[in-house]
């Protein structure tokens, strides 16, 4: 009961030390109301945000049947809104009380108010099949962080504490994919972070996320919200007997501009750009990394910009190898061709095919369309160890 008088007369500081004290954050008054009703309907965010982090139960309805964020809708406060929908409150119909009404034609705060109900209900979808996971909890500047297993925060830099939201969502359940040009894919889930208190500037993280970016694929971290960069940390095999392959990733989030970010990691294929001369060159592509280019000397008469890419092709092979090596694509920027033959060096998917089964095929074409498109290169090939090379008369173009 001291607890909720606290709240009720909106003394904040002395409502927590009372929560780290271990009061019954449950308790009902004769309105059948808890702290967090009165919390929620009188504007204090954060006691609200240390309530959740203790397990306060947010659907808890009073006398009346309400629930805490029927009191936020009621008394328009979009702050209180939308922290208790981020703890995963549950919108009921008596929420919804500009339903037909076009948002666009509602003032500002109503706007907000709807578009936080509306975003609600489709994460209350992803929360029912188990799609969205979310966490909060107060940072202490000694604790190591560590959410969902796979997300930890670096405390090094934080010297007084704070409340942390963090969630994750399968890339299925938005619309992410929409707004993505063909060259990328969705590599991991949708992070979300959310700070409230004495946040520091920035938020330093590790991820890790199920699977490996290739040798040709880049990472890419897409800001949603906020302002976040980041890069490959570590790729690694767990141990056991159900070994999985993950990548690790360090993501630093800029928060002083917007305590808040929402990001998901793409990846692409990498193009990669050598410079060419009158010289000879020999190139190690990383894409590639046990291929190689032996350009001679004299093979363009002037400088120019190779560009290269490679595609895997080893996931098309079933039960029977069909294709041993991956795609490697060269193609000078101003489209001129080699005056000599280039030496190509390629990996083998396959150390057990003899040179006379094997066959190389080449096409000019940027974008090859009928079998007519590609031609036989059968000179010079040779097998040494894992290897195969063989020569390059042209280029893409």
């Amino acid at each position: 009961m001291e607890l909720i008088s606290l709240v009720k007369k909106k003394k904040c500081k002395e409502a927590i030390e009372l929560i780290k004290g271990g009061s019954n954050l449950n308790f009902v008054d004769e309105n059948g109301c808890t702290c967090l009703h009165y919390a929620s309907s009188g504007g204090m965010s954060a006691f609200i945000i240390a309530a959740a982090q203790n397990g306060v139960n947010i659907e808890k309805r009073d006398k009346k049947g309400q629930s805490p964020l029927d009191l936020a809708v009621a008394m328009k406060d979009a702050v209180v809104l939308e922290l208790l929908c981020s703890f995963g409150s549950l919108v009921t119909v008596k929420d919804w009380a500009f339903v037909g009404v076009d948002v666009d034609d509602l003032n500002k705060t109503d706007q907000n108010i709807m578009r936080t109900l509306i975003n609600q209900i489709e994460r209350e979808a992803e929360n029912y099949y188990g799609k969205n996971a979310f966490e909060v909890c107060y940072v202490n500047p000694a604790d190591e962080i560590v959410k969902f297993t796979d997300v930890t925060l670096n405390t090094d830099n934080i010297s007084i504490g704070f409340f942390l939201y963090c969630s994750k969502i399968m890339p299925e359940y938005t619309d992410i994919s929409m707004h993505l040009g063909s060259e990328y894919q969705i590599f991991s889930d949708v992070f979300e972070i959310k700070t409230w208190g004495d946040t520091p500037k920035f938020l330093k993280l590790q991820i890790s996320v199920l699977g490996i970016v290739e040798n040709n694929q880049l990472a890419v971290i897409m800001p949603l919200e906020g302002y976040v960069e980041g890069n490959i940390a570590d790729q690694a095999i767990t141990d056991g007997e159900h070994a999985e392959e993950y990548t690790e990733l360090d993501i630093n989030i800029d928060l002083t501009r917007i305590k808040m970010a929402k990001f998901v990691i793409l990846s692409k294929l990498r193009q990669e750009v050598f410079d060419v001369t009158q010289e000879a060159i020999k190139i190690i592509p990383q894409s590639e990394r046990r291929a190689e280019i032996h350009i001679p000397e004299g093979s363009f008469k002037s400088p120019g910009k190779l560009m290269l890419n490679v595609a895997n092709t080893n996931d098309w092979n079933n039960a029977e190898t069909v294709l041993f090596t991956n795609v490697i694509d060269l193609t000078m920027h101003n489209n001129v061709q080699p005056e000599k033959p280039v030496t190509v060096k390629l990996p083998l998917h396959s150390p057990t095919v003899d040179v006379d089964d094997l066959i190389i095929i080449a096409s000019h074409n940027d974008i090859p369309q009928t079998g007519n498109d590609w031609e036989i290169c059968s000179t010079n090939i040779e097998i040494e160890g894992n290897i195969v090379s063989f020569c390059a008369e042209h280029f893409t173009r």
